[in-house]
């Protein structure tokens, strides 16, 4: 029975809701999350993968607030108007 409930404890249930509504942080709160583009590796869409959870976002439809900088192999982008939704950002690099 033990291992029953530290399993359970374990597990993220999709139900749950992936942050709180009332953070007290709100905007102000950093968090670091993959992107990934679509182009030459024969995806349709770009997304968000929530590295906690490993859960997929549309970019549209994800619970983060905005973008201060994206970075990769090659170059590292910084978003100088930090104030605007990750929906009104450019994410075609």
């Amino acid at each position: 029975m033990e291992d029953i409930k530290r399993i359970q404890a374990s597990v993220i249930d999709d139900d749950e809701p992936d942050y709180e509504a009332d953070d007290d942080l709100g905007r102000t709160r950093k968090h670091a999350w993959v992107y990934i583009q679509k182009g030459p590796r024969e995806l349709s869409e770009s997304f968000f993968v929530e590295p906690t959870t490993s859960r997929k976002y549309n970019t549209d439809d994800s619970p983060y607030f905005t973008i201060e900088a994206v970075f990769n192999h090659k170059n590292y982008w910084i978003n100088m108007d930090s104030s605007r939704d990750v929906e009104e950002i450019n994410l075609e690099f």
